[in-house]
């Protein structure tokens, strides 16, 4: 092509940008005018039809909100670790219940109704409408509320019929609350480590918080079929044995271990898991009371097994509270620890 063509395509090109530019300049509206122009742009009527059908939707929102509502009725006891009734303490219930605060708005909103409980530490409550409710809290100076006992259980009063709660002043729900009698100083550790999957037995020491060879408190075994696995191979065998090197051992499943027993002790708890339990799992914790080096020291224990590495040892984690008193109470205050729990360990 010849330069003078070239040259010549280019101005047609420049002309034509040009002109679509002053186009855009003419028959362009500012936002400013577009957005007056909606603001007062009226608003069309509506029809006795749709102002029908909204009031119809209302009115079935309502009743279904109406119908959402139950009476409530609940009966409750207060219990302390000794099973003895728990007088004077305060209950706050979270109730949910569907309201209109406002003509047309309808939604779910919270009530906090709180009672007390009575010398026997019965409570109720009996004058409250909604669907859910829930206990809230537990309170009374010198006890500690279990975690499981608030917050967590929840009863429907509006559901599936086979969901649905159906209270009892009989048989009343039991909640539990620790007496406390006064932390004391612990020693707390935290032991992050891989053990072998072979069966070959790793000790830790738990006053030191280290893994040992010989000397310690907490034995620890796996041993798995087979040895080697895949990574996320499942319905594989495998034993778990945690044992007390100098003293003796109790399962526990109370959430609150802050007075270890006195007896009842054994040397060793064995976990199997086989490969065709419908129950399977490659993951294990388990709370122990202790007592160590000869009974004299008792202390609290929670094992966090993994057996799923595909490598020859997997994951462990221990951590423990030992009383270097010798008492049995293990009530923690994190104020006066002897020695703080360190990071966990990177697997």
């Amino acid at each position: 092509m010849k330069k003078s063509s070239v040259i010549l395509v280019i101005l047609l090109l420049l002309v034509a940008l040009l002109v679509w530019w002053r186009w855009l300049r003419v028959h362009s509206v500012p936002e400013q005018t577009v957005a007056k122009s909606k603001a007062t742009a009226p608003t069309a009527p509506k029809s006795p039809g749709a102002i029908a059908r909204e009031q119809k939707e209302l009115e079935v929102v309502r009743e279904l909100a109406e119908k959402s509502n139950k009476p409530i009725q609940f009966y409750g006891l207060v219990l302390d670790q000794d099973y003895n009734p728990v007088p004077g303490v305060k209950v706050t219930f979270s109730v949910r219940a569907t309201k209109e605060p406002a003509p047309g708005m309808i939604r779910d909103e919270f009530d906090y109704p709180v009672v007390n409980s009575d010398a026997g530490g019965r409570f109720a409550l009996v004058n409250a409408k909604g669907a859910l409710l829930s206990v809230k809290s537990l309170e009374k100076a010198g006890y500690e509320a279990s975690e499981k006992s608030v917050n967590r259980a929840h009863y429907w009063y509006w559901s599936d019929p086979r969901a649905v709660f159906h209270p009892d002043p009989l048989k009343p729900e039991v909640f539990r609350m620790w007496k406390k009698a006064g932390a004391e100083v612990q020693i707390v550790k935290g032991i992050g480590y891989r053990i072998p999957c072979d069966g070959t037995p790793t000790e830790f020491d738990l006053l030191e918080g280290r893994p040992v060879k010989i000397g310690g408190d907490l034995r620890v075994m796996l041993a798995r079929y087979p040895l080697q696995i895949a990574y996320g191979q499942r319905n594989y065998e495998w034993t778990a044995t945690i044992a007390a090197v100098d003293g003796g051992l109790i399962e526990s499943t109370q959430e609150q271990m802050y007075r270890a027993p006195v007896d009842g002790y054994q040397s060793q708890i064995v976990i199997h898991m086989s490969a065709d339990d419908p129950q399977w799992t490659d993951m294990k914790d388990i709370a122990v009371y202790l007592k160590l080096r000869g009974g004299k020291y008792y202390g609290r224990v929670q094992v966090e097994l993994s057996v799923g590495s595909d490598r020859p040892t997997t994951p462990v984690y221990v951590r423990s509270f030992v009383n270097p008193n010798g008492s049995r109470n293990l009530e923690y205050d994190p104020m006066q620890v002897v020695n703080k729990e360190p990071s966990r360990i990177k697997q």
